[in-house]
């Protein structure tokens, strides 16, 4: 960031991002080395370790994506501060 130290929600939504963006670069890898087998495995565990950050951030301050606001049911994108809102 920008050398201060992070709040948890901050990273929390900042591994949700690393690991995003590692599974779309390994992505864009294979798209030219399709038979990779590293790159595929790497792959697969950045994917599974988005999905678990993302879980994590929205189980403790919300969603961060619009099918994951409209799944409960509930609109929720009004309730508490924007993910680039500092905290109270």
């Amino acid at each position: 960031m920008n050398g201060r130290c992070m709040t948890p929600r901050e990273r929390a939504l900042y591994d949700v991002q690393t690991h995003a963006f590692a599974a779309k670069e390994i992505q864009l890898f294979l798209d030219t080395h399709p038979d990779n087998g590293e790159a595929a495995e790497t792959l697969a565990r950045e994917t599974r370790l988005e999905r678990e950050a993302t879980r994590a951030y929205e189980e403790a301050y919300g969603p961060i994506t619009l099918s994951a606001a409209v799944r409960t049911g509930r609109y929720l994108w009004t309730e508490g501060p924007w993910p680039w809102e500092k905290e109270a």
